[in-house]
Order: structure tokens, then sequence, then C-alpha cells
């Protein structure tokens, strides 16, 4: 069974009508649509309409490790359903992948959103400077940046 991490993204009420979509499994874990749906598995990050249809797909990098988040470092993304808490602007944030060429300027992308996630306050989706899905040590769930 793949592990799923979902979002929430807007705070509009989600419809009645619970249309056999691919991910309309998801429906009732969430309160409002659209939300994302986070594959680790397959490092895919798909944005969800409110009858579960697929609206957009991106590749993603997500941390090194499989298996739910349990401490800070053990390079795992978690898993459950979270809300975004804050959206940040990332431009000009720095941070050092530790792979000896020292901390990359705009490592983040534009923008950063915090996600709700307890006992953590620096998870959240965003961009990076890398340019295929991969495994990374970071927890966040990345989307691969357009050029």
């Amino acid at each position: 069974m793949k592990k799923v991490l979902i979002l929430l993204l807007a705070l509009l009420p989600a419809l009645g009508v619970r249309a056999q979509a691919p991910f309309a499994k998801y429906l009732d874990q969430v309160d409002s649509a659209p939300f994302i749906v986070v594959d680790k598995e397959a490092l895919k990050l798909t944005l969800v309409d409110a009858q579960g249809a697929a609206i957009k797909e991106y590749g993603i990098s997500c941390a090194i490790n499989y298996g739910p988040k349990k401490v800070r470092g053990d390079h795992k993304t978690p898993e459950g359903t979270f809300k975004i808490n804050e959206l940040l602007n990332a431009k000009g944030l720095s941070h050092d992948f530790k792979d000896g060429k020292g901390p990359v300027k705009d490592a983040y992308g534009p923008w950063f959103l915090r996600l709700d996630v307890p006992g953590y306050r620096d998870i959240g989706i965003h961009g990076t400077p890398f340019p295929a899905p991969r495994k990374a040590a970071s927890a966040c769930a990345t989307r691969i940046s357009s050029t």
C-alpha cells in the first residue's frame, strides 16, 4: 500500500457528491478542496479537485529514507493529513546540502508552504534547484523547479 501525504489548500467546502475519481478515496480525510496528494513512492505531487479528480501533477523530491517521520533528523517525509499553516516568501534563502558545494542561494524556490506537522516547525512544500525527482536528505516534499 502506498503511503501518501494529504495537504489541504483551500477553505472551500467539499462537494457532497463523491464521484469515483482516482483520488476519491481521500475525500473523507479532507475538509476542503482543492487538496494535494503526495505519493512518496512515485515521487509525485497531485493537485486534486473536490470530486477526487487530478487537476495537475508534478514530479517531486522527498526524504531519502522511507516510512513515517518519527524524530528530527531521521530523513523521512511525514505521512498523514496536514494543513498548510503559512505561506512564506523563500526568495533569497540559502541551504547547505552537505554535498561539498556550500550554501546554495534560493535553494527553496520562491515560496515555502509550511505544514502543520505536530512536533516539527520547518517541514513544508517548496522548490528545489535540482533537475529531476529524487530522494534527498530533507524531510520536505519539494517541487521540481521549472526552467
